[in-house]
Formats: structure tokens, sequence, C-alpha cells
């Protein structure tokens, strides 16, 4: 079964408001990644700290949530079967799910297997705020801890 680390980035923590800016896939044995950036959110939708930390690494294209979803379910249906994991089950899911909307292959956050676990014990924020970058970073946490 392949393990899939998901990270996403968006626009505030508030649960209500937040909309997707990136998602990304990676394939914790392969390395095999997939990398959205979507549209569908404004400057004013973002936080400071979004505003700050996240845009400035954006590159685009940005994709309409259409796009993005065949993109994501391609890479899913070329790995399958699959387990999805992510350090921020909470927050990662939502975002995921708002892109997928129907055709999201889990239905609720306990789906998402939940790898907190691996970042406990850091001390401050390492993490870049760049999907990609932070979803490579905790699957390459995960195949040091559970493949050696």
């Amino acid at each position: 079964m392949h393990k899939i680390v998901v990270d996403t980035e968006f626009t505030s923590l508030d649960e209500e408001d937040a909309k997707p800016i990136s998602i990304a896939l990676v394939d914790v044995a392969s390395g095999d990644s997939c990398y959205v950036e979507l549209d569908g959110w404004e400057l004013w939708d973002c936080s400071e700290f979004v505003t700050k930390q996240v845009l400035p690494q954006l590159t685009g294209p940005s994709l309409t949530y259409a796009q993005a979803s065949d993109l994501l379910l391609d890479f899913l249906e070329a790995h399958q079967p699959f387990e999805l994991m992510s350090d921020a089950p909470i927050y990662d899911f939502p975002q995921l799910r708002q892109v997928l909307g129907s055709q999201c292959p889990i239905k609720n956050v306990s789906g998402l297997t939940d790898l907190r676990y691996l970042v406990a014990d850091e001390e401050g924020d390492e993490n870049p705020h760049h999907a990609l970058l932070d979803a490579q970073r905790l699957a390459s946490k995960y195949a040091a801890r559970h493949f050696g």
C-alpha cells in the first residue's frame, strides 16, 4: 500500500472561511509528487501570517478547483491502493475535501492517518509553509522512522 502525505496551505485558520491556496501529495516510498496552486481566494481572505509566509512562495499557475481535482485524483489513482497521511489532518482534510468534493477518497478527517507524532518533539516551527516542501519533509521523516 502506498503511503501518501498530504499537505495544504490555506487562507486562514478560520474553519468556516478558510480557502485552499495549494495542495501537495507525496508518495513516501517513491518521492512522486503532485502539487497544485489554486484560484478562488483573494488577498483580503488571507491572514497576516499567510500574506507574509505563504503567498511569497507561490510560483503559479493557479488552477481552478476542477483542474486541480483532476490532477490530484489522477495522482491518487496511479498510486492505488493508498493511505493518506497528514501532520495536521483537521486542517488538511477540509481543504482537500473542498477541492475534490464528492470525489474525495475519504469521507471524514479520521480517514487521514495522523502524523503529528513526527513533529511533536520539534522546537519552533521548522516548516517552510509551502505545501510541497512541507509534504516532502514529512514524507522523509516518516520514511526515516519507519523504513530506516
